[in-house]
């Protein structure tokens, strides 16, 4: 079975962090507001979650505890550049909670997950608690919770998003430039990366690449 990773973003719970526009010819997609994560990393609850760097060894074996805290991963690009040559498919998936159109989509990746497929979620904002709310009953728990955090990119979201695709794939960024911020997903797969970009159809079947 070809394995999927799928690196979710998560937004907030409250309120609308992004909007849905028609261009020109018809075609519709998404966009992130300008909002920033407000998140203060230092009140943080030490005695529920600990911080460590990027391991895929940790999501191959399926350790999301250490200690009996939730282990919290802040994801860099780089990361994600030295995963191109691991063996099998891998999509990096953009999830916004905050768009109604998209939650559905969690719904799914728990689905493909129950499955057998490899899944793992990135949430863009450093909120934990949220984190642990929508994912702790689903078949992502056993996994690391992985994050986009302001130290490393900024505290505007949007421009955290389009930063850290550009880290994880200049070439994706040469050739889309800020259209990155409507991508739903980064395809890796045979050693090359390539943005999915989000339509009007339902997004992409992930299986008939």
């Amino acid at each position: 079975m070809k394995s999927l990773i799928v690196l979710t973003f998560v937004a907030a719970m409250l309120g609308e962090s992004c909007q849905t526009y028609t261009s020109a010819n018809g075609g519709k997609y998404r966009q992130l507001n300008p909002a920033k994560d407000k998140t203060d990393l230092s009140a943080m609850d030490t005695g529920r979650f600990i911080r460590q760097r990027f391991d895929l060894s940790d999501f191959t074996n399926k350790v999301a505890f250490r200690n009996r805290k939730r282990i919290i991963v802040p994801v860099e690009g780089s990361d994600v550049r030295a995963m191109v040559n691991t063996n099998g498919r891998y999509y990096l998936y953009f999830w916004n909670p905050g768009c109604p159109a998209t939650r559905s989509e969690i719904h799914k990746m728990d689905s493909i997950a129950q499955k057998g497929e490899s899944v793992m979620i990135i949430s863009l904002r450093s909120n934990y608690e949220v984190i642990d709310t929508i994912l702790g009953k689903k078949h992502f728990s056993q996994y690391p919770w992985y994050t986009l955090e302001a130290d490393r990119y900024t505290s505007k979201l949007v421009v955290r998003k389009i930063r850290f695709i550009k880290e994880a794939c200049p070439t994706c960024y040469e050739q889309y430039k800020d259209d990155l911020a409507v991508a739903d997903y980064l395809l890796l797969e045979n050693g090359t990366t390539k943005p999915v970009m989000y339509n009007d159809s339902g997004g992409i079947n992930i299986f008939n690449h």
